[in-house]
């Protein structure tokens, strides 16, 4: 008889979990106002950067546009100079911050927060894949722990996309 051509093996890659040191995950997860999910989700990847990733989150909350939802995504790298720690003191502070100007807490302004804390580095792209997966607003900015919005950036970007409904991203 006639041998039949060998079909390659086609092997599926396994998805890779990512290891998080925080068992919740989330400082503040499923904290967003009146239950709707964000218009903007701000993705920062964080690595080894403390002092930068505190004046990339306190620009953040200095330019969050009017009328738009928001939450912060940070994604901690596996930093050893204590950059989930710091992120969950300011977290902390911006909140009781809030209280006490009679506002109620986050409830009254500040973006939900969500920490992601890595056991083990992983690569730019596996960290940004994360952080798209784990976003739930319908826009992600992506933005590294250097990087530090100017007045009116995030707004620029949400009119940007919001107007061309065949943009698919922008920078």
């Amino acid at each position: 008889g006639q041998r039949r051509a060998e079909r390659p093996v086609i092997r599926r890659r396994e998805r890779r979990r990512v290891d998080l040191l925080d068992a919740e995950r989330a400082l503040h997860a499923g904290d967003y106002r009146g239950g709707v999910d964000p218009t903007l989700s701000y993705c920062v990847v964080n690595t080894d950067g403390r002092e930068d990733l505190l004046a990339c989150l306190a620009a953040i909350e200095r330019t969050q546009p009017a009328g738009v939802e928001g939450e912060i995504l940070v994604l901690d790298n596996a930093s050893g100079d204590g950059s989930a720690a710091a992120v969950r003191a300011w977290d902390e502070a911006r909140g009781e911050a809030g209280a006490a100007g009679g506002d109620a807490g986050r409830a009254g302004g500040a973006e939900p927060l969500r920490l992601l804390a890595l056991t083990r580095r992983a690569g730019k792209a596996a960290n940004d894949s994360t952080l798209l997966r784990e976003a739930r607003g319908e826009l992600c900015l992506l933005l590294n722990e250097d990087s530090e919005l100017r007045p009116g950036a995030a707004a620029a970007l949400v009119a940007a996309l919001r107007d061309d409904p065949r943009a698919g991203a922008a920078g």
